[in-house]
């Protein structure tokens, strides 16, 4: 049989998707095989499927101002509820995952499924089109997952691994059964086609807005051809349901969202439309790119597989406070976490990249621990409620509604700033010392040739030099606030 061509895939998805009712007019499918990117056509999409009799929807079209490039409709996207309710497909998942299966576990044993059936899924001109591997750290070899060594992300991905063998084990049975009863002959299933499942619905899925009675909910699933957009900062689309709700580009969260939510007075079908500013919009050809959210290099390179740079305003420094060593053997454990839930605290401090760039203007949230320190006051909170002593967790328990901390005497935000510097000293110690990679200036040197680097080590590096950037950042205030609080001279700013 003759081997596919580079361009018999694109084209059988575009016809895929327009069979069943996609407006393309104003995009194309560019990119070899498993690495298509979505690009500009010559004219705008054609139909515009959404009443624009009222004012409302006058405005929320803005018909004026953007150019529509591609309709996608909603009854099309790839959900728990539409895998479900296939004529075709929708049987065997009914029967396989009844009471199993949350909706998102679904939607990954769907995709796995699909890629196992080939030719014979009904999905398969858009299964056929998506990537056979990620740069997540779920694909990374045991060397390369040893360039994140000492970062959050190292544990977490060895983690995910061990939890993606825990779920094959209840998974592989009921996917040997469906392809058997569907009389699918193919390699055995194994692990690798799960994680090929959990990496796609990570990287390309959608939180959509979908209107159901008088509730509107948040339904997670993947938009195909949508789902060929990669991002960028600025974006050059956006994406927009239409009839419009008044919500825009939700992001896929790790958390299932359930909100209420007003709709237009519109009774036409719902579409995904995508849209660029009519002043900005992409030449023919140009690829089409939106905004994947406020992620920071460890979402981005957790669920995408890349990190922007080390200047990621959205990046943040966790520090895990169980896992510290700080204080073992504690016996007020039990009422230390029950008073940090109270307060919505959890036993970690998050220290974001924002105090480090805006040291000078810090956010009106933030608490200041003397010299140029400033932290988040949820961590202010965290590190007051682990230093306090078993009589003030008692008496502060004992209290039967909540109430605002006590601002701690000199004496306590000493034990506070000591705490920190402690915490910081040793995530500085874990990122660069032996059980970490190499220091900050090590790392820094190498993005100095980033373009002889291997992708995967590249965006390592990328991400872990950021963290290393924060924790000596935080550190050195810290120390600075310490020496202050003591009536010592702190040490002048470096420039």
């Amino acid at each position: 049989m003759a081997q596919e061509t580079a361009e018999e895939p694109v084209l059988r998805l575009s016809e895929w998707l327009e069979s069943l009712g996609a407006d393309l007019s104003g995009i194309g499918f560019e990119g070899s095989v498993g690495h298509h990117r979505l690009v500009a056509g010559t004219k705008p999409c054609q139909s515009l499927q959404c009443s624009l009799r009222s004012r409302f929807m006058d405005f929320v079209t803005r018909r004026d101002s953007e150019v529509h490039l591609a309709r996608f409709p909603l009854d099309q996207a790839f959900t728990a509820r539409s895998i479900i309710n296939h004529s075709i497909a929708g049987p065997g998942y009914q029967q396989a995952s009844r009471g199993l299966m949350d909706e998102r576990e679904l939607i990954i044993f769907a995709l796995m499924t699909e890629r196992l059936k080939g030719s014979k899924s009904p999905w398969e001109p858009w299964i056929s089109a998506l990537p056979n591997t990620f740069d997540t750290p779920a694909y990374y070899s045991d060397v390369e997952l040893e360039e994140l060594k000492g970062t959050n992300l190292y544990q977490a991905a060895r983690l995910l691994k061990q939890q993606m063998a825990a779920v094959w084990k209840r998974l592989e049975p009921l996917c040997v059964q469906l392809l058997r009863e569907e009389g699918i002959h193919t390699d055995p299933p194994c692990v690798d086609d799960l994680i090929w499942g959990y990496s796609t619905f990570w990287s390309r899925g959608q939180a959509i807005p979908v209107s159901l009675k008088d509730v509107t909910e948040v339904e997670e699933g993947l938009v195909p051809g949508l789902d060929m957009c990669n991002h960028s900062v600025p974006a050059r689309a956006r994406w927009q349901l239409q009839p419009a709700l008044n919500v825009l580009n939700v992001t896929l969260s790790p958390v299932n969202a359930k909100i209420r939510l007003a709709q237009a007075s519109d009774s036409g079908p719902s579409n995904i439309f995508l849209m660029v500013e009519r002043s900005t919009a992409c030449r023919p050809g140009a690829e089409v790119t939106i905004d994947y959210g406020d992620k920071s290099n460890e979402e981005l390179l957790l669920l995408y597989g890349f990190c922007t740079d080390t200047r990621n305003m959205n990046d943040q420094l966790m520090i895990p406070l169980l896992d510290t060593g700080s204080m073992p053997d504690d016996p007020t454990m039990e009422a230390r976490l029950m008073l940090l839930e109270q307060h919505g605290c959890k036993p970690q401090l998050f220290l974001p990249f924002q105090l480090m760039e805006n040291i000078h203007r810090p956010p009106a949230e933030s608490r200041h621990l003397g010299s140029s320190c400033y932290i988040p006051r949820t961590a202010f909170d965290t590190l007051q409620i682990w230093c306090m002593s078993r009589q003030q967790l008692a008496e502060e328990l004992s209290r039967k509604t909540p109430a605002k901390l006590p601002e701690p005497d000199a004496a306590s935000k000493a034990d506070l700033l000591d705490l920190l510097v402690h915490l910081l000293a040793k995530t500085v110690e874990r990122l660069e010392g032996p059980q970490g990679t190499e220091s900050l200036e090590a790392d820094l040197g190498l993005l100095n040739r980033a373009e002889e680097l291997p992708q995967r080590m590249l965006h390592s590096i990328i991400y872990r030099a950021g963290q290393k950037k924060l924790a000596r950042h935080f550190l050195q205030q810290a120390e600075r606030a310490a020496l202050e609080q003591m009536g010592a001279p702190s040490p002048s700013n470096p420039k």
